[in-house]
């Protein structure tokens, strides 16, 4: 999780190679009934989606339903990781069990460069089922993991 741009509690931080910081812990607190197992149910959806390549069932129809109008607004999931000492964005738009947008990103200090990027297409306003796909690849480090996205990408959309 990344602090908040208060500073303060610098203890409570860890700086990363890329100069990113992170903090050493957090934690989920707050009223009953205030969404903090739904903010759990939420994450595993999202992992079980990329892990299966399909929508979970987690995430299916869902949308906070204090306010009917937002059963007709997609549903945005972004998510930053680090590993292998490397800063991640992943950003996926859902609305009625179909992607509508997703993109993987590197992001450093000053800068996000785009790994894979997906859009559904649109024909006189209608959603076509299609997607635009748009693979970057900067460096032969990134080759192997656009290539297996290509694969998987291209597989489930019979292209």
């Amino acid at each position: 999780m990344f602090p908040a741009r208060i500073q303060g509690l610098e203890q409570h931080k860890i700086k990363l190679s890329n100069g990113i910081s992170v903090l050493k812990m957090a934690a989920i607190y707050g009223a009953n009934a205030s969404g903090k197992s739904n903010f759990i149910r939420a994450i595993e959806g999202l992992i079980d989606s990329v892990i299966k390549g399909k929508i979970s069932t987690i995430l299916r129809n869902n949308y906070f339903k204090l306010n009917i109008e937002n059963k007709e607004l997609p549903t945005e999931f972004l998510i930053e990781f680090y590993t292998e000492n490397q800063h991640f964005c992943y950003c996926i738009d859902l609305f009625d069990n179909k992607v509508l947008a997703e993109k993987l990103s590197t992001i450093n200090k000053d800068k996000e460069e785009i790994i894979f990027e997906r859009k559904m297409l649109y024909s006189k306003g209608k959603r076509t089922g299609k997607y635009e796909i748009n693979i970057i690849s900067q460096s032969e480090e990134e080759i192997s993991l656009v290539d297996l996205i290509k694969i998987i990408y291209y597989k489930k959309m019979n292209y």
